[in-house]
């Protein structure tokens, strides 16, 4: 039932009751009783806001009064409803009503001096407290009515002139504050949400005012905020079949006085109260409806044409947060990337080590896009190679092969995006048929190019991913960087090889082997762990120089280099000892095992083909002296000296050997 019916009644029944039972007062005064509650009974119905602290603290009053004897509850329940009356009449002035109060203060005393009795004290003193009480919550709700009505009149008088959004004056300052000061933003547009909504319910004094949230990817509607009378429930999907839809879709109106619908369908109360009038209006930000304003109410022609007006001006302004919130979102997105932006040169120009742009450069980019897998690959002369993955395809490489998506790259320095993929009906591929690389989305990133090389950067995801104008900006400008960057760190790892590496070969020089080996050995010592040091040299090398010419020779010594290189792990050392001779330093050995390796080494030579320029099918054969670091000795020097020891003891057995250090060599 109505809470204004159910007081009504009570009231009236107090009356009635207390006329009939308990009032011994001539009827003349029980006549001006009745007109004085009739009339405190319209007042409440006129003007409930400001009654409905002031009646539930006064209605137990009214029953209890007139049984206070010799008449002077009648007295109490007469002054209760004319001083109700007349604070409706003073319009809650304060000055006048202090005045009035001190009147009603001095009658009360006087008639108490007049007709005294103990229980008068205990009535007059707790009736002055719940007086002062109510009256101190009618001036405050008095106060913050004026409050929300000049608010609303300030709307109304700026709304045609405000044309910039209040984060446009803002903007630098949210780029600068901290990602959780920018947090803070949005808890204030819920409370501008809440507030717009007390202050519209109060304004047309309505049950209840909701904001519905469009989402039109989902087609989805749903209440968002809301403020009522009736307990309401928020973010529940309204049923597609509403009224509601009409609004957001056709941008109409509502104003229906007599509303018959199905309520329910809103799925915003928990009980199913009586609503009788309604009025909706869009909102609207960049001419689409991205939700509706609605506001209901149990009575009917409840609502004006200018109601609709003030609903449609608070749907502006709620538009208006609408697009506050999207820029504030924007400026935390544009300060983050341009944080990344600042981190990445930064880093980068810290740093020529290649692997360490690479990893900057990814790390970055994990910050923008959110994949599931990446490859590193590069392209030379149409064939690729992963170099860096954190998939299970490790270091694969081979042809580039048609109808694959590294087939259909862009030759230019351009960003490639493919969604949807999974909708396909023919699957994209990678980089072969028969690969189980399951993707809805994927983007390559050039990284580095030049005639002979590409290197790209190639992410996958497993849903849609969301690319808008401001990503491809952050993500040309880190390729472009990243561009410099990597030819910097080439030019370098260039440089450096020259100094550390064997021009012929590819493989570290003999420099670089003595420095490397004094720290292989400290390491070991302070592991207490074993390093097994080899000395190989390629027999009859001059021998064969001498016949098939010294480009033939060179052709050899890289064929051994490439040879060492493939048969140990990257932990150990292979390097150039000088002419024919290879250092192979392995780290971390289990004895007997590492004797097996310097054996392999010497199969795989022997057993190998080397073609000349004219194509003539060559074999050779090498010898390999090796020594064991502590077992033998823990002097640098002499490691090196007992693996050349046992490298001639193999050539005096005959050659193509391999011969561990023994003491009795």
């Amino acid at each position: 039932m109505n809470l204004k019916i159910t007081v009504g009644i009570l009231l009236l029944i107090s009356f009635i009751f207390n006329s009939l039972f308990a009032f011994k007062v001539h009827p003349i005064l029980q006549t001006i009783l009745a007109l004085f509650s009739i009339f405190f009974i319209f007042l409440y119905f006129t003007r409930s806001y400001f009654y409905i602290n002031h009646i539930f603290l006064i209605l137990p009053v009214l029953f209890i009064a007139p049984f206070l004897g010799e008449n002077f509850g009648w007295y109490i329940y007469f002054l209760l409803l004319i001083s109700s009356i007349i604070l409706v009449v003073l319009d809650f002035d304060f000055i006048k009503f202090i005045f009035f109060f001190l009147i009603f203060l001095i009658v009360l005393l006087i008639r108490t001096f007049f007709f005294f009795n103990i229980k008068s004290l205990f009535i007059i003193i707790p009736l002055s407290c719940v007086y002062i009480v109510c009256s101190i919550l009618l001036f405050y709700k008095k106060k913050k009515f004026r409050e929300l009505k000049n608010r609303y009149e300030n709307i109304r008088s700026k709304n045609s002139i405000v044309e910039i959004s209040p984060f446009m004056l803002e903007r630098e300052k949210f780029i600068k504050e901290d990602y959780k000061k920018n947090m803070m933003t949005f808890n204030i547009v819920d409370e501008a949400m809440n507030s717009l909504l007390v202050t519209l319910k109060i304004l047309l004094k309505s049950k209840s005012a909701v904001f519905f949230l469009y989402n039109k990817k989902n087609d989805t509607l749903f209440a968002e905020y809301g403020i009522s009378s009736e307990r309401i429930i928020l973010k529940n999907n309204v049923e597609k079949n509403n009224f509601l839809y009409s609004v957001i879709k056709d941008q109409k109106n509502i104003l229906d006085n007599y509303f018959i619908g199905d309520i329910e369908k809103l799925k915003i109360y928990n009980t199913n109260p009586v609503i009788r009038s309604v009025i909706s209006t869009p909102v609207v930000k960049s001419g689409k409806s991205v939700g509706a304003l609605y506001v209901d109410d149990g009575d009917e022609e409840k609502f004006s044409p200018s109601d609709l007006e003030t609903i449609k001006l608070f749907a502006d302004q709620i538009g208006m947060i609408l697009n506050f919130v999207e820029y504030a979102q924007q400026a935390k997105i544009e300060a983050t990337y341009i944080s990344i932006l600042n981190d990445i040169t930064h880093r980068l120009s810290k740093t020529l080590d290649f692997d360490e742009v690479l990893k900057t450069v990814i790390d970055s980019i994990k910050n923008i896009i959110t994949f599931s897998n990446y490859f590193l690959i590069t392209i030379k002369d149409d064939r690729f190679e992963i170099i860096s993955t954190d998939s299970g395809l490790k270091s694969l490489s081979g042809e580039i092969i048609p109808e694959t998506f590294l087939s259909s790259l862009p030759v230019e320095d351009s960003i490639s995006f493919k969604n949807n993929l999974m909708s396909r009906k023919i699957p994209l591929r990678l980089f072969s048929k028969d690969e189980n690389l399951d993707f809805d989305s994927l983007v390559s990133i050039p990284l580095y190019s030049s005639t002979k090389n590409r290197i790209n950067l190639i992410l996958i995801s497993n849903r849609d991913l969301f690319m808008d104008q401001i990503k491809f900006f952050v993500l040309n400008f880190i390729s472009d960087i990243s561009k410099t960057a990597i030819e910097k760190a080439l030019l370098y790892r260039k440089t450096k090889d020259l100094a550390i590496k064997d021009g012929l070969t590819g493989i570290y020089n003999h420099r670089y082997f003595q420095d490397e080996l004094t720290k292989i050995l400290l390491n070991a010592s302070r592991n207490k762990s074993k390093v097994s040091l080899g000395l190989l040299d390629i027999d009859y090398f001059k021998k064969f120089n001498d016949n098939h010419g010294h480009q033939t020779g060179d052709l050899v010594l890289k064929h051994i280099a490439k040879t060492l290189e493939d048969s140990v792990r990257k932990t150990d050392l292979v390097a150039r000892y000088g002419g024919e001779e290879f250092v192979i330093v392995l780290t971390n050995v289990k004895d007997p095992h590492f004797e097996t390796i310097f054996e392999n080494i010497r199969h795989k030579i022997e057993d190998s083909k080397i073609k000349n320029e004219n194509n003539d099918e060559l074999n050779i054969t090498v010898s390999i002296g090796y020594s064991l670091f502590p077992d033998n000795t823990t002097d640098k020097n002499l490691l090196i000296n007992f693996a050349d020891k046992a490298l001639y003891k193999a050539k005096e057995l005959g050659r193509n050997k391999s011969i561990r250090f023994r003491n009795n060599l």
